[in-house]
């Protein structure tokens, strides 16, 4: 591109911005500012109140329940299965308990 093209099309592009940015401020200073005393002169029907829909905040407790019926599946399973026959008689370890291999986790008769 030659020199005096590019120059001509910076000056452009900055002639551009320039109005799209001064172009929404002159047109408010042409005496069409909106008055908060209600003297105005706007458009016709400036001055009437406008509708407001408001909602009182109160206080309430978030319940972060979801309650559904369904069937759980788990990730991973385990067969258990006695190397003796006879009934349990006793349970050798309390429910979430660490044990370590080999320990005896049922007591037959």
């Amino acid at each position: 591109m030659k020199k005096q093209t590019k120059i001509a099309l910076i000056i452009g592009i900055i002639v551009i911005i320039a109005i799209a940015f001064f172009y929404p401020r002159l047109s408010n200073q042409g005496g069409n500012k909106p008055d908060s005393e209600g003297q105005g002169g706007g458009p016709a029907g400036s001055n009437q109140d406008l509708p407001v829909n408001v909602v009182k905040l109160q206080k309430e407790t978030l319940r972060n329940q979801l309650q559904v019926s369904g069937t759980i599946l788990p990730n991973e399973s385990v067969n258990l299965r006695s190397e003796i026959s006879g009934l349990v008689t006793r349970i050798a370890f309390r429910e979430g308990q660490y044990v370590t291999k080999g320990t005896p986790l049922f007591l037959p008769e």
